[in-house]
């Protein structure tokens, strides 16, 4: 299962004070509850800051799995092009 986060916004990380700039790569061990702020934009300013890259490598089962452990809804009758889509989305 490979994926990884990206930073789609600058801001500077409230857990350790580092600072992320556009495009920078944010480390994936975190907690539920972080991706939860930062991907969901469930935070005090209601904005993304990070986005959800996936290799086009995974399996289908794989895809899944990933959705599932960032809350994103897809079917496992969907098509894996579509689940990459909203994951990606």
């Amino acid at each position: 299962m490979v994926y990884s986060y990206e930073v789609v916004r600058p801001f500077v990380d409230a857990e350790d004070n580092k600072p992320y700039e556009v495009g920078d790569i944010y480390p994936t061990d975190i907690t539920d509850e972080r991706i939860t702020q930062l991907l969901h934009a469930d935070n005090k300013y209601n904005k993304q800051y990070i986005k959800l890259v996936v290799d086009g490598k995974n399996t289908k089962a794989e895809l899944i799995e990933i959705a599932d452990k960032h809350g994103i809804e897809v079917s496992e009758n969907d098509t894996k092009a579509d689940i990459l889509d909203t994951l990606e989305g």
